[in-house]
């Protein structure tokens, strides 16, 4: 596309009332997918915080023996 084709293409301007609509949307699905990227970093700092704790040995991890395969 170049400029004198670009002139003569027509555009739909939607009115003044409905980009208001529009805009207000978009910031709506932007504050929550604001929120959801603070709730992913918040759930990624406690499993960093949950996984030093297994790594360092500070909490134990348990297993159940009872699930294991008794040989026949």
């Amino acid at each position: 596309m170049n400029l004198p084709n670009g002139e003569k293409l027509i555009v739909a301007k939607p009115d003044v009332e409905e980009q208001s609509r529009i805009a207000a949307n978009i910031d709506t699905h932007l504050d929550r997918i604001s929120a959801e990227e603070q709730l992913l970093e918040k759930i990624k700092l406690q499993k960093r915080g949950l996984m030093h704790d297994l790594l360092s040995g500070k909490v134990r991890v348990k297993t159940d023996t009872s699930k294991e395969k008794t040989p026949s």
